[in-house]
């Protein structure tokens, strides 16, 4: 089971550390028991239109996997797309296992987890039978054997086709229907979409030219003066994040967003290769991102040459990065990243 503990850390007047933390606890089978800890899937449903995206939270979910290695099968696995998470999610899929052994039969419907490693690889993922794609970055399958299982994977998924767009506003028809908009009326897209990113932000502000700390505070609070060091601690929403780190990582500091999708860096296991994900402004002229790993929470290392970047989506003031190791490295109790924020 992997568990997410992310905090904010002060380092230094004009530098913030926010921790991503991944712990692995390893389950110890009991040898009277068949069934075993599943491996949960979840994530985020979208729909990209150019530059926008939107998220879905309505349908049925059916996703078809092949396992590899002796006794190969294939598996459909169902679920109700809804809204979860407080919308930073739109599904959860559960993926039952039992031991594989001499003797012992498998329910058709589970995974069987023996002693001979095997992996489980994506076949196809439908919503209402429109196809979707992985998000970019994701790997084709992953390892299927007892050390692994009770593990979680986030797995963001994206409709392949776009939807009809009937009033050619740049919103899907499913979309202005959920939202109470007019689907034959072009003229109500324009305050949708005005600063909408991929992240679903709506406020223009967000989508504006700024490169320096200084601007943004002009921007955002134009009354507010002072030292620029100080006020980067504040946190004048009081949602736990502070106004250098709603500035480092495109948030709005007049709303609580701390719990929104992609807000803060969250981590990642992707086929054993652990790493995290966060935002980055792309167009700040005063700001680095270092990632460190630690085994203990007290060394802690560059983990820039360990790491690789898989996956990118690229907004209009922000690059969301996703940074995981080169290679699968051996089992250990946990690891953890921090991503340290500093203003030049």
């Amino acid at each position: 089971m992997n568990t997410l503990s992310v905090g904010i850390l002060p380092s230094g007047l004009g530098r913030l550390t926010v921790l991503a933390m991944i712990v692995t606890t390893v389950w110890v089978a009991q040898s009277a028991r068949i069934s075993e800890p599943p491996t949960v899937i979840y994530g985020r449903i979208t729909e990209r239109v150019g530059a926008f995206e939107f998220p879905i939270t309505q349908g049925q979910l059916v996703w078809n996997l092949r396992t590899t290695g002796p006794g190969a099968r294939d598996y459909q696995l169902t679920a109700q797309v809804e809204r979860l998470g407080g919308g930073r999610f739109s599904y959860r899929l559960t993926l039952p296992h039992e031991v594989l052994a001499y003797d012992l039969n498998v329910d058709p419907k589970a995974l069987g987890l023996g002693g001979t490693g095997a992996r489980v690889l994506h076949q196809s993922v439908t919503l209402d039978g429109r196809l979707l794609t992985l998000a970019p970055g994701t790997i084709e399958g992953f390892a299927l054997e007892p050390s692994r299982r009770a593990g979680r994977q986030r797995i963001d998924l994206y409709l392949s086709a776009n939807s009809p767009d009937t009033d050619g506003d740049g919103l899907p028809d499913w979309w202005e229907d959920q939202n109470g908009l007019d689907k034959w009326d072009s003229g109500d897209a324009a305050s949708v979409l005005i600063g909408v990113t991929d992240s679903g932000e709506s406020d223009p502000r967000l989508s504006s030219s700024i490169r320096t700390f200084a601007e943004w505070r002009a921007e955002w609070f134009p009354n507010s003066g002072g030292d620029l060091e100080r006020f980067g601690l504040l946190d004048d929403d009081d949602d736990g994040i502070s106004n250098l780190l709603e500035y480092a990582f495109n948030l709005n500091p007049t709303q609580s967003d701390a719990q929104n999708a992609g807000a803060l860096p969250y981590p990642i296991n992707q086929g054993g290769r652990l790493g995290v994900v966060f935002r980055q402004r792309a167009l700040a002229t005063d700001l680095t991102y270092q990632i460190e790993r630690s085994a203990d929470l007290l060394e802690w290392t560059d983990a820039s040459p360990e790491l690789e970047a898989v996956a990118n989506a690229f907004g209009s003031t922000s690059t969301a990065t996703t940074w995981v190791e080169r290679a699968e490295l051996p089992s250990v109790a946990c690891r953890f990243f921090r991503v340290r924020v500093g203003r030049q």
